[in-house]
This record gives C-alpha cells, sequence and structure tokens, in this order.
C-alpha cells in the first residue's frame, strides 16, 4: 500500500509539473482585430522610396460576395517614403490603426526608377525572408502613377481578390498573351539562363468600363517588361510582343486574325511548343515546332482550309520573329534559347556562354515548323452566316 501511495504521489506531482511546459493562447493572434495587406506598390522619387499598401476587410468581402452591400468601403490605399523599401514600409506603419497582417499579399507592382535603385532585390528578399509571407505574389510593371493601378476594382461589386491583378490566372486562360510572374517562379528564372525575366506591363484604365454612367477604373495589359534582378532592359509594347505567346507553353488560348480587311477569326488552342538546338560547325541555331488546334470564329467570304491553314502559320511565324527581333534590339533573350541549350547539351552551353547567355543572332532560330488542325467552323459551316442571296431573274 505504502509503494502505491507514492507511486500515486509521484504521478500526480509528474503531471502539475509536465503543465507548466504545455502551450497556451497568451500568443494566439486575434484575426478579427488585424489588417489584411493585399497589395503593394513601390515608386522612386526624389531620392525616396515610396511604399503603398492597399488594405483589405476580409469580412467585408466575405459579406460582398454573398450579395450584401457594396456601399462600404472595400480597400483603403497608404503610403509613406523612406531611404529603403524596408524603412518606407516601417514609416506606413506609424499611421497604421492595427497590426499588420502580410500573408493575403496578392501582387506587387513596380515602377521602371524601382527596378533602376535595385529596389526588386530589395522588397524579394524582405518577402522571401518573412515569416508571414508566401511564394504566389504575382509581379507586376508600370509606368503609369501607382494609385491608378491600386484603386483598380473588380465589376459588379465582386470581391477584391478576384481581380485581374490579384487572380489573373482565369483572364490568361481566356486570352493567353502575356505569363503572369509570380514570386516564386520569377526566383527561379532570376536563377537560370539568361538570367532574365519577362513581367507584364500594367497600367489603368478609365474609359472601357461604366457603371451607372460613371467610368471605372479597370487595369489594362500593355506588354511586357524585360528586366535581370537589377536592372530594366526595355519594354516591348502589345504589337511588338504578339509573337510571345506563340513560344509560351503555358499558352492556353488566343485569336488571331488573317486576310487583312476582310478578317477572318481563328481561335487557337492547345498549344505545343517545343525548342531543339541544332549545333553545326561550332554555330548554334534552334528549330522550333509548334502544334495548335484551330477553330473558326469569323468568316468574310469561303475559304479552303488549306488556305486558312497557310495564311495563320505565315502569320504566327512573322509575329515570332518580329518580337524574336525586338528582344535582340534589347540585347534580350527573349525566348529563352540559352536555357534550352543548357537543359539539352550542358557542355556546349558551358563553352560558348558568356555571363549565363549565348551569342545570338537575326538567324539563330533556323527553322519554324507550324501544324494548325482545324477543327471546327464554330456552330456554322465554313461560310459567312449572313451570305447575299441570289434569286432567278423573272422571265
Amino acid at each position: 500500500m505504502k509503494i502505491k501511495r507514492k507511486a500515486n504521489q509521484f504521478f500526480l506531482l509528474l503531471s502539475i509539473l509536465t503543465t507548466v511546459f504545455l502551450s497556451g493562447c497568451w500568443d494566439v493572434k486575434q484575426t478579427e482585430r488585424m489588417v489584411y495587406i493585399h497589395s503593394i506598390g513601390l515608386d522612386y522619387k526624389d531620392g525616396k522610396y515610396i511604399a503603398y499598401l492597399q488594405i483589405i476587410n476580409l469580412g467585408l468581402l466575405a459579406k460582398s460576395e454573398a450579395g450584401g452591400s457594396n456601399n462600404q468601403v472595400t480597400a483603403e490605399l497608404g503610403h509613406a517614403s523612406g531611404n529603403t523599401v524596408e524603412e518606407a514600409i516601417f514609416n506606413i506603419y506609424q499611421t497604421t490603426q492595427r497590426r499588420l497582417f502580410w500573408g493575403h499579399i496578392a501582387y506587387i507592382v513596380f515602377t521602371e526608377n524601382v527596378l533602376k535603385q535595385g529596389g526588386l532585390q530589395a522588397i524579394t528578399d524582405i518577402l522571401d525572408r518573412y515569416v508571414e509571407t508566401y511564394y504566389q505574389i504575382w509581379i507586376y510593371l508600370t509606368e503609369d502613377s501607382i494609385p491608378n493601378i491600386l484603386h483598380a476594382m473588380p465589376n459588379i461589386g465582386m470581391s477584391t481578390d478576384l481581380s485581374r491583378l490579384s487572380d489573373p490566372e482565369p483572364s490568361f486562360k481566356q486570352f493567353s498573351y502575356i505569363r503572369p510572374i509570380d514570386l516564386r517562379r520569377l526566383i527561379i528564372l532570376n536563377n537560370r539562363p539568361p538570367n532574365e525575366i519577362v513581367l507584364p506591363i500594367i497600367s489603368g484604365n478609365h474609359q472601357s468600363w461604366e457603371a451607372d454612367s460613371k467610368h471605372m477604373d479597370a487595369a489594362i495589359l500593355n506588354g511586357l517588361g524585360i528586366i535581370t534582378n537589377d536592372n530594366l532592359k526595355g519594354y516591348l509594347s502589345n504589337s511588338k510582343a504578339k509573337g510571345y505567346r506563340w513560344m509560351n507553353k503555358d499558352f492556353q488560348r488566343s485569336e488571331i486574325t488573317i486576310k487583312g480587311k476582310e478578317g477572318m477569326g481563328l481561335l487557337l488552342r492547345n498549344l505545343h511548343v517545343k525548342v531543339t538546338p541544332v549545333i553545326k560547325h561550332n554555330e548554334v541555331k534552334f528549330d522550333v515546332k509548334i502544334k495548335a488546334k484551330v477553330h473558326i470564329n469569323k468568316v468574310r467570304r469561303t475559304n479552303s482550309l488549306e488556305e486558312i491553314s497557310s495564311e495563320a502559320k505565315r502569320k504566327i511565324k512573322k509575329e515570332i520573329m518580329d518580337t524574336y527581333l525586338e528582344g535582340l534590339k534589347l540585347d534580350s533573350d527573349i525566348y529563352r534559347l540559352s536555357n534550352v541549350l543548357y537543359i539539352k547539351n550542358y557542355s556546349t552551353w558551358k563553352r560558348i556562354q558568356h555571363d549565363g547567355k549565348i551569342p545570338l543572332n537575326n538567324h539563330s532560330i533556323n527553322n519554324i515548323d507550324i501544324n494548325l488542325k482545324i477543327i471546327d467552323a464554330g456552330k456554322q459551316r465554313n461560310k459567312p452566316t449572313l451570305i447575299k442571296r441570289k434569286y432567278p431573274s423573272h422571265p
């Protein structure tokens, strides 16, 4: 009995001691009392960085999605300046009413001046190290005013989290033009030859959409910017960047118009791109093979399928080469041909590379082979829907 009593006392004492080391709720963060950062804008003027933080109320967004009132403010914008990016952000802390939470950042917008000052390195380093942030943060460039971008809201009172900038994948799947890049992919591309990153350029648009006869702010894609980790190589406008979409393996869906003013609209889907290095006499060139399925969207007159396919191939080839040559003017390997050689023939890449890039010229793309398979003409045949009828004349 005596031994049993001592054993019970021992286990009682052990239980009391172990409770000392149990975690409690004293360090819990009350989510309803925090403010959530949705997007960041960075600019550089007059020798100082300017940081913009857009904050949202998650509870209000949930009501909006459920069809509640849209009269309340769904997003607010704060800003402050500093000698460094970190200092500018900490200066915003001086005016915030609650603790800011960084785990819901959807996108970041930079200006060219920020890139020239090394701001991209600064903010990616902060986000990569801070414990609350994730890697799916979309990155954009702009030549516009940062507030113009951050004030753009989704249509018909939808959640701020479903805007074109914070959730770009659905828009890209419907119209594949310039692939959005998140923080994870930016870091990967920066560490692989040719160590360049292609980012979408956006600006504010105030003319395309109206609500109750009032113009709405919206974000619009203006082209692409080619950057390195500490420099901006240059911009390509939409008209010069058309070929970029055909060389993108993430391509989902895009259109092309052929036959000049008569206009025949084609929709291309299921694009497959294969780039193969061809090495002859110490010279490296590249063959490109593209396959896609085609749907006819619009016709003005009847054309043979061979004629349609041939015209589409010619135009796609031209767009690919035009964009490639525009990239060369900026000293850019816009189709990442260096990386193709790096993966498929490392010894050759190592022999001819200089700072991660291989020498490219106007003839480095040796051949472009395009195979288009016309699937259907939509709900109609390969004839115009409205045609001029011909009737027999009266005797």
